[in-house]
């Protein structure tokens, strides 16, 4: 009777119920270890070369991590050029400032002065500079959407001979001012005249010549270019609107007023 019973209880032994926990201890342990590796493999895809994949499959309001990450990096330019535009706009700004202080002791002689120029020239590489503006613009937004190459290198290269023009065309009004008897030292305002536009025209110099070697890096780059090369590139079209704005300031000092 007591053998019987023993055969029909249904609790299973010590040693039975030990091996099950510890198998299901093994179990959750494997499962955690799993877990984990999977998230490291996907902190590691996120944190690396994977981010622009990220960002591509992002959508535009999708607010994903990687999509932040390569918003971040959306800055044109690089860091150093940065530093040299505001160096160049500090210079110039301190000679607008100078221009401003002396016309204000003697506003006729300026007044006077400034009726001596050729502001018809000036207007036209007014126009010249804007349209290489626009051209470069327009280049470095169709070569960030894909547009063809070809394209955007004739664009940036005919940015660069708008500032060739504009050379050009300064040199002749600089060989009709000294027909008409000006030279810089004329008086303050021709002086200032030739000084600040003589620096304008290293800064169009080295604009143009910029110009030209992004025309080369564009069209000898690949379907998706290097950062560097991008950073390089887009310096240029920044380097160029500097440019412009500044002529812009002093066509307002030099012609207009």
């Amino acid at each position: 009777m007591l053998a019987s019973d023993a055969r029909s209880d249904p609790t299973p032994p010590s040693s039975t119920i030990s091996s099950d926990l510890t198998h299901h201890c093994n179990d959750a342990k494997s499962g955690e270890i799993g877990l984990n590796m999977l998230n490291n493999i996907r902190a590691t895809t996120v944190n690396g070369h994977g981010v622009d994949q990220c960002a591509a499959e992002a959508g535009p309001s999708s607010g994903r991590p990687g999509e932040r990450i390569a918003r971040s990096k959306l800055i044109p330019g690089e860091s150093s050029l940065w530093l040299l535009l505001i160096c160049d706009l500090f210079q110039f700004s301190i000679f607008f400032a100078l221009f401003s202080y002396n016309r204000g002791r003697n506003p006729a002689l300026f007044e006077t002065s400034a009726r001596g120029l050729h502001i018809g020239l000036g207007f036209v590489n007014t126009v010249v500079l804007i349209s290489g503006s626009v051209l470069v613009a327009v280049a470095l937004r169709r070569w960030d959407s894909g547009y063809s190459t070809h394209i955007v290198r004739r664009m940036l290269f005919w940015a660069g001979l708008c500032g060739v023009l504009f050379i050009l065309i300064k040199i002749t009004e600089y060989i009709l001012a000294a027909h008409d008897g000006h030279t810089v030292g004329t008086n303050d305002f021709f002086m200032f005249y030739f000084v600040l536009t003589g620096f304008h025209i290293v800064h169009v110099l080295a604009g143009s010549a910029g110009l030209f070697f992004a025309a080369r890096a564009v069209g000898n780059g690949q379907a998706t270019p290097s950062p560097d090369r991008r950073g390089a590139v887009y310096s240029v079209g920044l380097f160029w609107h500097m440019v412009d704005i500044i002529w812009l300031v002093l066509f307002s000092l030099l012609y207009i007023t």
